[in-house]
């Protein structure tokens, strides 16, 4: 099967020329093989809302009803993309309530989880000050204890990662306080040419573990649902995937073969 980025392709491809020719002189042109590929796509597209309300069906299952994608979080001025501060307090209350060093390890893609070895009370810290080496004030955004190990030091940004410049990332790990781990939060991308601590976390990979542990955490259903309604904003404002699904499905409007994939992929595996 065609997939949708080739079909969208071709049908902008198709879009342009068409634009052309209605810019022409030349009216006298015959419009049936648009048709055709037209005709073509709509089975292309049918097939994939069949999938797309199967998969998401099988997640709300899976999430006890908490599907993020079936409801609208792009609407809220709180959680605007450019709003970093917002999703730092809002990751921290999520923090907060997993509670155990292995699963914030695992939300943060600690490889082979040094956390979990880890014992004490989490405190999360938000917008420590630190001084860099050039006597600039800064904040950091999260930083992470169990007792009195210091374990993560997060910096939260809503871009791709090379929009930042390295010397930041350096001041945040100039401070006295060293951490265990460094967690650079971007939307995408990685840190070419930087020689620090920070590892890049991709905000998709955030989001698919959280789906994937949702089933086994012992929480309340309001926490739970706060916790989902996080992915949600992210997964809307930061990713740009669209909300109201199933609206959108019933509607039949043609949407991107890359949301299926991403429910897809918070259904596989499940972090205990």
């Amino acid at each position: 099967m065609i997939s949708y980025e080739k079909c969208t392709r071709v049908m902008k491809a198709w879009g342009k020329l068409g634009q052309y020719i209605r810019n022409s002189q030349d009216r006298n042109v015959d419009w049936t093989p648009v048709g055709k590929i037209i005709k073509a796509s709509e089975k292309f597209f049918y097939e994939e809302r069949i999938a797309l309300k199967d998969v998401l069906k099988r997640s709300n299952e899976r999430l006890g009803g908490l599907e993020p994608l079936s409801v609208d979080f792009g609407g809220h001025r709180w959680l605007k993309e450019e709003r970093e501060e917002a999703y730092s307090d809002w990751l921290k209350w999520v923090i907060e309530q997993l509670g155990r060093p292995a699963l914030v390890g695992q939300v943060f893609g600690i490889e082979k989880n040094r956390l979990s070895a880890m014992r004490g009370a989490l405190k999360v810290a938000r917008e420590t000050p630190i001084i860099s080496e050039d006597t600039q004030r800064r904040r950091t955004d999260l930083d992470i204890r169990f007792g009195t190990q210091r374990a993560l030091r997060v910096e939260v940004k809503l871009r791709d990662a090379s929009a930042i410049d390295h010397p930041q990332l350096s001041d945040q790990e100039g401070d006295k306080n060293r951490f265990c781990h460094y967690i650079f939060l971007v939307r995408s991308g990685s840190l070419k040419g930087y020689r620090g601590n920070f590892v890049v976390r991709h905000w998709k990979d955030v989001c698919l573990d959280l789906r994937r542990m949702m089933p086994k955490l012992n929480l309340g259903l309001i926490q739970k649902a706060m916790v989902m309604a996080f992915v949600g904003a992210v997964e809307q404002n930061i990713l740009k995937l669209p909300g109201n699904v199933p609206q959108l499905i019933a509607r039949k409007v043609r949407i991107n073969s890359s949301v299926r994939e991403h429910i897809e992929e918070g259904l596989k595996g499940q972090v205990v």
